[in-house]
């Protein structure tokens, strides 16, 4: 890792002499102490509970080569828990243990996000590269990653208009050799818009996707997704906000066993400010398709609360990468007091039920109440304490469980900077 990061270095002051490139350097280090009990939230009968510890250093990096023109970059270092030390690992894996094995140390260093972006005299941005995907408007349904795009955003008197082009799989450069075998791509397509109306913003956005990649045989059509997405969000006044959004998508199965289907989901969050404590509440709905097995997942990044899609997932998941709610009915209501300029109190309490059919989540619902509190030691540096209690409720005549109740807390040190 040391030899990495001094690469980097040589780069970054070779860069910035020779011609003259400006850094920005923001980001964040933080080292966390948690505790946990009942893990998946759907133990039941003397449930295990365990500690452990885990950090994280994200930097993102902006080389501002002109007023116009600039590269982003974002590193994610040793996101990871503290499994074991580096002198234990060289130990017990290294037949020389002089010779030190880091090789695990290295790969945690993931440069999550690089781009370019051009600003023209029209008006014109032009982004190109690995950036943010999977997100729009606000959190609700965003599960935001590092996707290959290229992005135009066209400022004009009434807001921006906006087109994305994705590579989600690249199957002709992979397949050199087999016909036609670029006729089965992974390509999304967004258009966008962004319209301040007074106080208000309208973000709508339209989705096309041909994955012809997704498909069990080579030699059909594959899936092919449209939807919309309509953010609307801003104030009335000067001390009640809201924000809304409302998803659609239609899955169009184009291959042998296929059969279409739609699902949708709705977001609504409001909040006021009295002095400085903010009460709010929230409703998030996501649809379940009975005959797809599927439903609207709110997304990783969608977190109301501390265990269900934090920790765990609530609902059947479209992958065992993702952690969020997927289709259930939620309702949040929350509340943050600043005692002073330094510390703040928070909490919120959570009640959900599932909308799925046939499967072990069918009237399956669940609470969490959550507590904790930020106290600000500099303008740079955070302590932050968390707790958060509950319980899932699965029908047992439906394959489910009535699990035990759940636990996690944590302690956070964290470096803004």
């Amino acid at each position: 890792m040391n030899r990495i990061f001094a690469a980097v270095l040589v780069v970054l002051m070779v860069a910035g002499s020779a011609y003259a490139v400006d850094m920005e350097t923001t980001g964040s280090y933080y080292v966390r102490g948690s505790y946990i009990s009942n893990d998946t939230g759907l133990g039941k009968d003397d449930v295990a509970d365990y500690t452990y510890y885990d950090s994280e250093l994200d930097m993102t990096v902006t080389f501002k080569v002109s007023d116009y023109t600039k590269i982003v970059s974002n590193l994610e270092v040793r996101d990871m828990e503290w499994i074991k030390s580096q002198q234990d690992d060289r130990k017990i894996n290294d037949p020389d243990p002089e010779t030190p094995n880091t090789d695990e140390f290295r790969d945690n260093i993931d440069v999550a996000r690089l781009y370019s972006s051009h600003a023209f005299s029209t008006g014109t941005i032009v982004d190109l590269g690995l950036m943010d995907g999977k997100a729009w408007a606000f959190s609700f349904g965003d599960t935001v990653d590092g996707y290959w795009r290229l992005k135009v955003l066209q400022k004009m008197d009434f807001g921006y208009l906006g087109a994305v082009f994705e590579k989600n799989k690249e199957e002709g450069f992979s397949n050199p050799t087999t016909e036609d075998k670029e006729k089965d791509d992974g390509d999304s397509y967004y258009f966008f818009g962004i319209f301040p109306a007074g106080t208000h913003k309208i973000m709508p956005l339209l989705i096309y996707a041909n994955r012809s990649d997704k498909v069990p045989t080579g030699d059909e059509d594959g899936v092919k997704i449209m939807g919309i997405d309509l953010g609307i969000g801003g104030a009335f006044g000067s001390s009640l906000f809201y924000e809304t959004e409302f998803a659609y998508l239609n899955y169009n199965m184009d291959f042998t066993g296929g059969e279409d289907y739609a699902i949708m989901g709705a977001y609504v969050n409001v909040w006021t400010m009295m002095g400085s404590t903010k009460v709010g509440g929230q409703v998030a709905y996501g649809s379940w398709d009975e005959d797809a097995q599927d439903g609207y997942g709110f997304g990783e990044d969608y977190t109301p609360t501390l265990f269900g899609a934090d920790w765990q997932p609530i609902g059947t998941q479209d992958t065992l990468l993702f952690s969020e709610y997927s289709a259930v009915t939620l309702i949040n209501l929350y509340a943050e007091f600043a005692l002073s300029e330094a510390l703040t109190l928070k909490g919120n309490g959570t009640y959900w039920m599932s909308n799925e059919t046939e499967t072990v989540w069918e009237d399956a619902n669940g609470y969490e109440i959550d507590l904790g509190g930020d106290y600000k030691i500099t303008d740079n540096v955070t302590y932050g304490v968390m707790a958060a209690y509950g319980q899932i409720t699965q029908d047992e005549d439906k394959g489910g469980v009535e699990a035990d109740p759940f636990i996690r807390m944590y302690h956070k040190f964290t470096i803004n900077f």
